[in-house]
């Protein structure tokens, strides 16, 4: 008889793998049918379902699914302790604790750390460079491009973080001001019936560009004095002068060589002092070239 039992448990085995629902689902499809020989299954039946009643006092087991759902909410991979669960629940037998497991590094500690190395960096930097404080680096920029200066650059005659293009100003003295360029290098007199008619300027302080036009007319005549400083980058001259075939004349005076040579219906005269490249343009005579040169400052003589 034993024997016979111990068949019938192996063959529903699997009913003791079912949870309570699914056992009362069972039982209830049995239940009320003529006796057909089947009495081993519903012993089987109801002795899981008091086994599972047993086990669990509430009469339910939590399906798979939400069992699992109910672990990932509580113990989440991000947890700072993964190996809670068997940190807790390991046995104390051997009389020690398990040592903890390293808590897994979180971005937000990795962020705040970084957020803080910015700061320091940003603080510490400056005096490295020469800086007393973080204030004296400033920024500067023009339509095109962007850059950090020293404050102590807006000390300069124009303000550093200005561009002007083609900017008209109603005299030479407000304009040369406001530039700030060297005047002894330009001519110191207007020619005899000549007016002031405009003096444009360019001025690019990221570039370190300097550029300014003076124009002087009598009637139909006129020329224009030209001034370009483009700093110590500047390696190669400023403008292409178009000439004709006639001859250049070279004028030394004071150790500088000044250029003279016609253009179509125009006389031109260049030289350079440094970085700066200065010509004067206008459709006058050689002899009233000259005579502008030699106003310059230094050149008399």
């Amino acid at each position: 008889m034993s024997g016979r039992s111990n068949d019938i448990s192996n063959q529903y085995q699997y009913l003791y793998r079912l949870d309570m629902g699914e056992l009362e689902t069972l039982l209830k499809l049995h239940t009320g049918r003529e006796p057909d020989g089947d009495d081993g299954f519903l012993a089987c039946v109801l002795n899981a379902m008091e086994q599972r009643e047993r086990e669990h006092p509430s009469g339910r087991i939590v399906p798979v699914d939400q069992a699992w759902r109910d672990f990932t909410r509580f113990y989440e991979p991000d947890a700072e302790d993964p190996d809670c669960i068997s940190y807790l629940t390991e046995s104390q037998d051997n009389g020690k604790k398990r040592s903890r497991p390293a808590a897994r590094v979180k971005w937000s500690r990795v962020i705040l750390a970084a957020a803080i190395v910015c700061v320091v960096v940003t603080l510490l930097l400056p005096p490295a460079l020469g800086f007393q404080h973080v204030a004296q680096m400033i920024g500067s920029w023009t339509d095109g491009q962007f850059s950090f200066v020293q404050e102590d650059a807006a000390k300069d005659p124009m303000p550093v973080e200005t561009t002007v293009r083609n900017a008209e100003f109603p005299d030479l003295e407000f304009a040369v001001e406001f530039s700030g360029i060297n005047t002894d290098i330009l001519p110191a007199m207007i020619l005899d019936g000549y007016n002031f008619d405009g003096v444009w300027v360019d001025y690019v302080p990221a570039a370190r560009i300097i550029a300014l036009d003076v124009v002087y007319i009598n009637a139909d005549k006129s020329y224009m004095v030209t001034y370009i400083d483009s700093g110590p980058r500047d390696t190669t001259g400023d403008i292409v002068y178009e000439k004709t075939d006639d001859p250049v004349e070279k004028l030394t005076i004071d150790g500088t060589t000044y250029y003279l040579f016609s253009n179509a219906n125009n006389i031109v005269g260049a030289w350079r002092s440094g970085n700066v490249e200065c010509s004067i343009t206008g459709n006058i005579s050689f002899e009233e070239l000259r005579t502008l040169i030699k106003s310059i400052p230094g050149t008399q003589g």
